[in-house]
């Protein structure tokens, strides 16, 4: 490509972000907010165009106001493939020694009830003393050295008039260099936090840490990094990320990350590449080539773990490009070969993938001609295979076109795939080569297409196995119908389009301009998982290699996990059993490491793109607070269960309706509704396929609102709810005889008027549903007649083995 290009690395997004959107002097120095505080606003009339100092930016993050407010003004972001996991660390041998002393350190709830998370942290007094006293080598101080008192704590009397702004009445807790919270009441026993910069999010962790006994306070980013590294004696939980090489070479072990609720959304972020607004114009090759590299979880690791062991950043890129070939796929062909000027700008922590694309663009070659759809190992076909999932990839058939005769020439690397159970057709404006072209549901066809307007004409199809209204539609795509982000922010690999019908959505992807990939998202009620398929999910969680939590000594506090989102205090549920090996991985964990970089990147559910969904017999009815070792053992038992009723007609396949896969959980509020009739839950529920509920962990699911709803709903429906729990069915008298006891005591005690709900909202909304079907005072009743009945069913089982072992005796008797 003969592309000169510079790398510079900067600390901050919205620094990086300011650069690439030319919000600079004509020198091509940020405006100070202090000097020029008009100008620091970023105005579009003031920009620089071009840029002076920077045409694109490597891994942004969406996490400040600042930043997404400019990422907003730029537009241009696109994500990397990769998540990143900022937030707060402790080191591996202070949680190895809560673990041995029973106190989970790796959860917030530890820290916030007071269960003596502070004995295994240094006091403030002793860490402010340590901070006091270091002195070290280093080039940045004068004479390369830097004395006591260099490193100090920073929530003082010199705090500018912008920090107290942005800390408004919270600057009131600073006292001595460090903010104490609310819940700080004694001093001696609140754990230290060291955050980084000021501006890496302070505010938010103040918010989060206030009702936790704790004190806060930043030193500068180079700061903590000596702190951490020349004070191992001292225990205080510190800022981080991964991926990052800064820590992982600490003695004994890289430090672990502590969990808070998943409600706090920037402990996962997935990194975003922006680029210069007008580079399409400038320079589309560079453009294209920006917009299609990216880079997987496993990547960065290969390239930390690399620098890990001393190598340095070009020695890892060069390994990385070295064991791959993927980056073949991120180069077009050029006609010319202009020589042109791009700077990359890098945090630190992505270097290495600022360099592999730095080191790409010296190459040049195309994507091979016999890339195909239907072919997972092609370039196309793993785009398709993320996109559509296996099982609709498998399916896929190729149909001859008019642009056939002209793959030989590389001319036509284009691709229209139907991977919907409709038949359509596929007409362009003047753009296209041709005018339109058909295809059967599940065909694939070569196009010639550069661009603009076109549109998709659905006529129904005798493919989709379950019949809903007719679906004779016709489409029109522009230009400014692509998006890369949900209503909810949530980025997508690719640009998108989603079309409602009448039942379900169309959903259109675009692979740059090569591919253009047609599926079907069908309503929520055929989003039912084949209990085989819900086995295998759960275990993909379970075993997932960032999930691995050593777990000795836990088991006294799987509540913690169960109650991760709740802000009620939460009772062991008395009919858990602990038989088998423990494992505190839930659905929340599930959300970042699962769920979305595997479905909801793509607009899509994860039962939709990784399974045989269809229409669900089975309503599963949970909290994502609950393990998921626990969820997957007790619906293995349900499903024998159900499937051992007598009925009049026995269905093929027995699916599932889990609401953490089969919820689209990059447009969470948009499915969920206004109304609760209009959510889900309730289609689901009231859907005729639907002949069967299970209540996982009952006492436990039905703390929170939404199982309430489903629990009174699934009553006024008359569908039977089978209280399950990882021993099996209540009713099935799977449950130990002194489980029995301690359900009918917790069941005495309980309302539901106390449950829990995240969403204010949603509460008011299941509390005017729940007051329509009678009130809490009827829906208690109906939940102790249930309960009732259930251990009822169970103790039955007990008489029959008296009457068995009475009987036994007898006959003994009689024999001798």
């Amino acid at each position: 490509m003969q592309v000169h290009v510079t790398l510079t690395r900067m600390s901050s997004s919205a620094e990086m972000l300011k650069h690439v959107l030319g919000c600079t002097d004509g020198d091509g120095k940020l405006w100070s907010s202090d000097t020029n505080p008009v100008e620091a606003e970023c105005r579009d009339d003031l920009l620089q165009e071009p840029p002076l100092e920077a045409w694109a930016a490597v891994e942004v993050w969406r996490t400040t106001s600042q930043s997404k407010l400019l990422l907003r003004q730029l537009g241009t972001g696109l994500t990397m493939g990769y998540q990143t996991f900022p937030g707060l660390y402790a080191q591996q041998t202070v949680i190895d020694e809560g673990l041995q002393g029973k106190v989970l350190l790796r959860w917030w709830e530890s820290y916030a009830k007071h269960l003596g998370a502070d004995q295994y942290f240094s006091s403030v007094k002793e860490l402010d003393q340590a901070m006091y006293n270091l002195s070290f080598a280093d080039p940045g101080c004068p004479d390369g050295w830097c004395p006591q008192g260099t490193i100090r704590p920073r929530c003082d009397s010199s705090l500018s008039p912008q920090e107290i702004a942005v800390m408004g009445e919270h600057a009131d807790q600073c006292d001595g260099g460090w903010w104490y919270s609310r819940a700080c009441t004694d001093r001696d026993v609140c754990v230290p936090v060291v955050l980084g910069e000021f501006d890496w999010n302070l505010f938010v962790w103040i918010e989060v840490l206030q009702d936790m006994p704790v004190a806060l306070t930043w030193v500068g980013w180079q700061n903590e990094v000596q702190l951490v590294r020349r004070l191992p004696d001292c225990r205080f939980l510190f800022y981080w990320w991964k991926p990052d090489v800064t820590f992982l070479n600490l003695d004994p072990a890289p430090p672990v990350q502590v969990f808070f609720d998943p409600e706090l959304s920037l402990q996962w972020v997935t990194a975003q590449l922006v680029r210069w607004q007008h580079l399409d114009e400038f320079a589309p090759e560079i453009a294209r080539f920006l917009r299609d590299a990216t880079f997987t979880d496993d990547d960065m690791s290969f390239m930390t773990s690399l620098l890990a062991q001393g190598a340095s950043d070009e020695e890892a890129a060069c390994a990385w490009l070295k064991n791959n070939t993927r980056y073949l796929g991120w180069i077009h062909q050029s006609e010319d070969d202009d020589t042109l000027l791009i700077a990359l700008l890098s945090a630190s922590m992505a270097t290495c993938a600022a360099l592999v694309l730095l080191l790409v663009l010296t190459f040049r070659g195309w994507l091979s001609c016999r890339d195909s759809p239907s072919d997972p190992a092609t370039l196309v076909g793993q785009w398709t295979l993320k996109w559509a999932g296996p099982h609709v990839q498998a399916r896929l058939d190729r149909k001859q076109s008019p642009a056939d005769k002209l793959a030989w020439k590389c001319q036509s690397r284009q691709w229209l795939i139907n991977a919907s159970p409709f038949d359509i057709f596929f007409d362009t404006d003047s753009h296209g080569l041709f005018p339109g072209l058909s295809l059967s549901s599940y065909n694939f066809a070569r196009i010639l297409w550069r661009g603009g307007v076109f549109s998709v004409t659905l006529r129904d199809s005798s493919e989709r196995s379950w019949k809903f209204r007719r679906e004779d539609q016709k489409f029109q795509i522009h230009y400014e119908d692509w998006t890369r982000m949900s209503p909810s922010g949530q980025s997508y690999n690719d640009p998108c389009v989603r079309l409602p019908l009448k039942s379900g959505h169309l959903r259109i992807a675009r692979m740059r301009s090569k591919c253009i990939l047609v599926t079907w998202s069908p309503p929520a009620v055929s989003r039912g998982v084949p209990m085989t398929e819900l086995h295998h999910f759960f275990k993909r969680v379970i075993d997932h290699p960032q999930l691995a939590i050593k777990e000795d000594a836990v088991d006294d506090f799987w509540n913690f996990a169960a109650s991760f989102r709740s802000p009620v205090t939460a009772q062991q549920d008395p009919t858990q059993s602990r038989s088998f090996e423990p494992s505190t991985v839930n659905m929340y964990h599930a959300l970042p490491h699962v769920i979305i970089p595997e479905a909801a990147v793509y607009d899509a559910s994860w039962a939709e793109i990784h399974s045989r969904y269809g229409p669900a017999n089975v309503f599963v009815s949970h909290v994502w607070g609950e393990t998921a070792q626990n969820s997957m053992e007790a619906l293995k038992k349900l499903y024998l269960w159900v499937k051992s009723q007598p009925r009049e007609t026995c269905p093929t396949t027995f699916r599932a309706w889990f609401c953490t896969i089969c919820n689209n959980q990059s447009r969470i509020s948009e499915e969920l509704g206004t109304e609760v009739m209009e959510s889900p839950f309730y289609q689901v529920l009231s859907a005729p396929s639907c002949t069967e509920v299970g209540l996982v962990s009952p006492l436990l699911a039905l703390n929170r609102k939404w199982c309430n709803f489903e629990f009174c709903l699934a009553n006024s429906l008359n569908k039977p709810v089978w209280m399950v729990t990882s021993d099996g069915v209540v009713q099935a008298g799977a449950v130990p005889p002194k489980c029995l006891k301690d359900l009918a005591d917790a069941v005495l005690h309980f309302h539901c008027k106390d449950a829990a709900c995240s969403v204010q909202e949603d509460e008011k909304l299941i509390d005017n549903f729940v007051d329509s079907m009678g009130g809490y005072d009827a829906l208690d009743k109906n939940l102790k007649d249930v309960f009732s009945g259930a251990i009822q069913n169970a103790h039955r089982h007990t008489e029959e083995a008296i009457k068995l072992v009475q009987h036994l005796h007898k006959t003994s008797y009689v024999h001798l």
